[in-house]
């Protein structure tokens, strides 16, 4: 019956974390998915108002040169009236316009001088209007006659930003000849007019995709925050049930009233619900740990402790309990380290037992300390399963653990604290730890720890 309950209370947990988990990433797709949608949109949006700036400055710039190419070709013409007797009249209009018509003007010019537009005097013209409007792009003059080019003032250029081009000016009016101005690198005229508008645009466009980043960072967070709650409950439901369920069963057979008469069966009920005690009791102060020491305000009072001492004491207790044969190989070459005693034999404590659980039917542990420069550096190698490489960049994050252990038919229990607590109490101590370990072959820890004399000059130097 109890098997059954564990059974079904499993089952439904496991469907309980299925459905929030699907609910979690569903959300977390629709955000990733908006993100996206947002950060194309906001790009499609600055694109099309650069292109629309861009074609309306390069409309009002075409106006601007139709204006001074339409008064250069009035000034031209004056240098040919000067030829026109002051009592011969010239008509610049037609009967229907009082307006000054050009071709109306060069056309009777032409009649009364027998001169045409000069391409040459009109270029000088052009030149120096365009130069008083602070316009210094080079340009060029095209005389066309039905969309064909007669006659121009320079060559052509290949421009693969195009060119400003103004609108055809009639010349003639008896033939469709026009003059039409062209700049041929209007970059300057363009940074000039643009300029405010592409910063303006890009300094918008930054900060609404910086808004956008920043919503996805946080959404990772909630993301990373929402995984450790979840692994967090579903390692207590599921490495807590097993010792509380012997408490209890426990608990049962001390009050029934057969207990008196096997007093050996009730030293050994007491013993197993104080072991499981004492399990829940390590792995709460554990927990603890970890919040306290990640509050960068918590300070921890370390001394100078023997290596060997401790490391002998934790390693002769793993042969005593041990439930498999375990040999320890000891170098201790270094004599003390600089640490919290309580913290730092915790952290051997976990590294060593990791060791002696994650291994084959033999366990060996090999165990170095010596001395570095300024450092005190610790090893524990073991022929264990070894870790991934995958693995080995997450197993020192809360609630993790390495594949070969989720993945194995009889699973370990553990809340997936151990390393966590071993990164935050070394990190504390100012040190580092990493892990060097191949699939089932072995993995090695390394500590590295300051010396007293040099967490004092880390300490004056911050």
């Amino acid at each position: 019956m109890l098997s059954l309950r564990y059974f079904y209370v499993k089952i439904s947990h496991k469907s309980c974390t299925f459905a929030i988990n699907m609910r979690f990433y569903n959300k977390t797709d629709s955000y990733k998915a908006f993100s996206i949608i947002a950060i194309v949109a906001v790009a499609v949006l600055q694109v099309i108002w650069l292109v629309n700036a861009y074609i309306y400055t390069c409309s009002n710039i075409s106006n601007d040169l139709y204006k001074i190419l339409e008064s250069s070709l009035f000034e031209e013409s004056d240098n040919r009236m000067k030829l026109v007797p002051d009592s011969v009249p010239i008509i610049a209009s037609t009967e229907d316009s009082h307006e000054p018509n050009f071709a109306v003007l060069n056309e009777d010019l032409i009649k009364k001088t027998s001169k045409d537009l000069s391409m040459r005097d009109l270029c000088k013209i052009v030149h120096k209007n365009l130069l008083s409007h602070q316009i210094k792009e080079d340009f060029i003059l095209y005389k066309e006659e039905k969309d064909t080019v007669i006659e121009q003032t320079q060559k052509d250029t290949y421009n693969i930003f195009g060119r400003i081009n103004t609108i055809p000016i009639f010349v003639r009016q008896s033939t469709p000849i026009t003059i039409r101005l062209s700049l041929t690198n209007p970059y300057q005229i363009l940074a000039k007019k643009l300029g405010i508008t592409i910063i303006a645009s890009f300094v918008v466009a930054l900060l609404i995709l910086i808004s956008i980043f920043q919503q996805i960072r946080i959404i990772r967070l909630q993301k990373r925050i929402a995984r450790e709650r979840r692994d967090y409950t579903y390692a207590m439901i599921h490495d807590m049930k097993q010792p509380l369920t012997s408490i209890i069963l426990g608990v049962k057979a001390l009050m029934s009233s057969k207990i008196e008469e096997k007093p050996e069966d009730k030293v050994k009920f007491l013993g197993i619900m104080e072991q499981e005690s004492y399990r829940l009791l390590a792995q709460t102060e554990k927990v603890l740990t970890i919040a306290k020491l990640e509050n960068p305000s918590v300070e921890i009072y370390k001394t100078t402790v023997p290596l060997e001492p401790m490391i002998r004491e934790v390693t002769d207790a793993y042969t005593l309990k041990a439930k498999k044969p375990v040999t320890f190989h000891l170098q201790i070459d270094a004599q003390d380290a600089y640490v919290e005693e309580d913290y730092f034999k915790e952290v051997m404590n976990n590294l060593i037992d990791n060791a002696v659980k994650y291994s084959k039917e033999t366990v060996e542990v090999r165990i170095s300390a010596e001395e570095q420069g300024n450092n005190t550096v610790i090893r524990i190698w073991d022929n264990g399963i070894g870790i991934s490489e995958k693995d080995q960049r997450l197993i020192f994050e809360k609630f993790e653990r390495a594949d070969a252990v989720r993945k194995s038919k009889n699973r370990i229990a553990g809340f997936g604290l151990g390393l966590a607590y071993v990164r935050s109490v070394i990190h504390a101590h100012g040190g580092k730890v990493t892990v060097r370990s191949k699939l089932k072959k072995f993995t090695e820890f390394t500590i590295t720890i300051p010396k007293e004399s040099s967490w004092k000059r880390i300490i004056s130097n911050c």
